[in-house]
């Protein structure tokens, strides 16, 4: 597993741009895209787009590690 201290700055920008995304990027009736700070999301799928995420990047552990 990676830390993020390991990943490289472009790795951490898309992963706060990502989950920026996902918690305010909406559409409108339109489908035309805009940032809503009122955006509707289940938590449950928020959790499970953020656990994807991490997994892209290496940063979920693969067995029980201490510190």
């Amino acid at each position: 597993m990676h830390r993020a201290y390991e990943l490289t700055e472009s790795e951490r920008l898309h992963i706060v741009q990502s989950i920026q995304q996902l918690l305010y990027l909406d559409e409108d009736d339109e489908r035309v895209l805009f940032w809503n700070p009122d955006k509707q999301w289940s938590g449950a799928e928020v959790c499970q787009s953020i656990a994807t995420l991490l997994d892209e990047h290496g940063l979920v552990p693969d067995r029980p590690q201490t510190f």
